[in-house]
């Protein structure tokens, strides 16, 4: 595959917002709220501790930096 998208797995995949969301000529297919409704908070929170982690490991390298 080449073009637009050919680095990811399933090419360019720009369209999901029409099956989300819809469009004025056709409905939504809603895939992912009822995907996140189902996992809860856990992934979320998850991302939010790992986040914060790399953004105090950031800060410490620029401090270190800024020292020198």
């Amino acid at each position: 595959m080449t073009g637009k998208g050919s680095g990811n797995p399933g090419g360019d995949t720009y369209y999901w917002r029409f099956l989300e969301f819809g469009t004025e000529n056709a409905p939504a297919q809603p895939f992912m709220r009822p995907a996140i409704n189902q996992v809860g908070n856990d992934p979320v929170d998850a991302f939010i501790k790992e986040y914060g982690k790399s953004i105090d490991r950031a800060l410490k390298q620029a401090q270190k930096k800024a020292a020198k």
